[in-house]
Parts: structure tokens; sequence; C-alpha cells
């Protein structure tokens, strides 16, 4: 997600946490089949929160080619940035 992050920062997650605590604007981590871990903001929830659109910045991979996150590949919520 450069240019917020950079490859070397590191991300404090919280792994364990309630589906229904993410919102809108939250950055998390994920597993993608086709990019591996990523770093993206939330910007849709399904209604039935099964699954989660996501987008980056100008600088990174679309949303397009993301496409929709199902929960189950998130690993886990960004709570604070540590800069290399």
């Amino acid at each position: 997600m450069a240019p917020d992050f950079q490859n070397g920062d590191i991300a404090i997650c919280l792994t364990v946490y309630p589906k229904k605590f993410l919102k809108i604007g939250q950055v998390i981590v994920f597993n993608h089949p086709n990019f591996g871990m990523m770093i993206k903001k939330i910007t849709a929830i399904s209604k039935k929160n099964q699954i989660l659109y996501v987008r980056g910045n100008n600088l990174s991979t679309s949303s397009e080619d993301i496409g929709v996150i199902p929960f189950k590949n998130i690993i886990g919520w960004v709570l604070k940035r540590i800069k290399k």
C-alpha cells in the first residue's frame, strides 16, 4: 500500500476480532490467491458480511485486479505502522 506502507515497515495487527468490528476505512492484512499477503483499506462490506472490497492507492495493485476478499482470507486489522 505504498506510499503509506513501504517494504520493510512493520504492521502491528489485531488477529482475533469479531467480523462486526470491521469498518469501512480500516486497513487490513489479508492473503490473496494471486498476490500473496497484502495490506489494503476496506472500501465496502457486503450486506451479509461475507466479503470485503478493498483499495490501495495509485501506486499499488488496483482494486479491479484484487477483486473481492472473503473474510476467511483476512489475517488481521492494522493497529499501527512502524517505519523501517
